[in-house]
């Protein structure tokens, strides 16, 4: 049962449309412009943002379920340009805590023209149960063919999960990245295709399936 979640919300983020507002990573009065709630059984899952951390200043999300008996998932995420960071490593950083969550975590995409580059959905370190803060981090190459990135936190099945808005800095090529292996996306390159050939037959995402590996991994 576990398996099955896990798969569909792996094939749902891999392929989400770019819906949401495109912006920069520079400062912005609202640091949490431009994000929007995603997932499956949406409607099962309340997302939020509440006052500033008190000891760090920074803004927090929150994602809780409200029907533990249904299987689906929530995510808050956002979409935004890369320019600055084409051909560079990056890191994406943000703090979690738990409550009851059977899985949560963060996940990190890269956008080419209707390819996936590059993913990480913490599918090795999901954050389970009750957990105080700690950090998060996600590093991901971005090739010069990328259009953008997409990123957010998820939570799926029951539980609630807080973070901070996340942060983006570059990283050198000792620091290893977490992608999710490419073999494992190319197992999943079918299964996508089939899914979103059947609920979005317009807009069926592709895996990048390149022999090249990424320095570092």
């Amino acid at each position: 049962m576990h398996h099955h979640t896990f798969t569909q919300s792996l094939k749902m983020l891999l392929g989400m449309s770019v819906l949401m507002c495109f912006s920069s990573f520079a400062a912005v009065p609202d640091p949490f412009t431009g994000w929007g709630k995603a997932g499956y059984n949406t409607d099962q899952y309340q997302t939020g943002f509440l006052e500033k951390l008190k000891d760090s200043g920074r803004q927090l999300g929150f994602i809780k379920s409200l029907d533990p008996s249904k299987r689906g998932f929530g995510t808050l995420m956002r979409t935004a340009g890369i320019e600055q960071f084409k051909g560079k490593r990056i890191e994406l950083v943000t703090y979690i805590k738990t409550s009851k969550a059977k899985s949560a975590g963060a996940w990190f995409r890269v956008n080419g023209e209707k390819v996936t580059l590059a993913f990480d959905n913490m599918s090795d370190r999901r954050i389970r149960g009750t957990k105080d803060w700690q950090k998060v981090s996600l590093v991901l190459d971005i090739p010069e063919e990328a259009v953008s990135v997409s990123y957010g936190i998820l939570l799926e099945g029951d539980g609630k999960v807080w973070f901070q808005q996340p942060t983006f800095g570059l990283v050198d090529l000792t620091v290893k990245t977490t992608e999710r292996s490419r073999l494992k996306l190319d197992d999943l390159q079918m299964e996508n295709k089939h899914f979103h050939a059947v609920n979005n037959p317009d807009k069926t995402p592709r895996v990048r399936t390149s022999s090249n590996t990424s320095q570092g991994n």
